[in-house]
């Protein structure tokens, strides 16, 4: 709406200047196309996990106490750089949070 609200959330005024109904910018993709539908119109908004996010959580749970640690996901057969992508990708959805007591591995929320 203003120039320092879209410094302070994308990083700078390129929002200002969208001039086409339905577009957006953000700070991780851009510039984006959006659109607006009502709760009503969402038949089941679900958790937001896929069917192997599913998979890995309920496995993590069962088989490694609720840690998300490297060596975890690795015997579910992801490599190193799924694991870091996932991991944070997990992290920045809330679904996964550092323990301090477990020496900062990643639990399960």
């Amino acid at each position: 709406m203003d120039a320092p609200a879209a410094r302070l959330l994308v990083g700078n005024d390129a929002p200002l200047r969208i001039r086409l109904p339905g577009r957006a910018m953000t700070n991780r993709w851009g510039l984006i196309q959006t659109c607006a539908a009502s709760l009503d119109d969402i038949q089941d908004p679900g958790d937001g996990l896929t069917a192997h996010e599913r998979i890995f959580l309920v496995r993590l749970k069962t088989e490694a106490d609720g840690l998300a640690t490297y060596q975890a996901l690795k015997t579910l057969g992801l490599s190193r750089s799924e694991i870091e992508t996932l991991r944070t990708d997990w992290l920045r959805r809330g679904l996964v949070r550092v323990d301090k007591a477990r020496g900062n591995a990643l639990r399960l929320v």
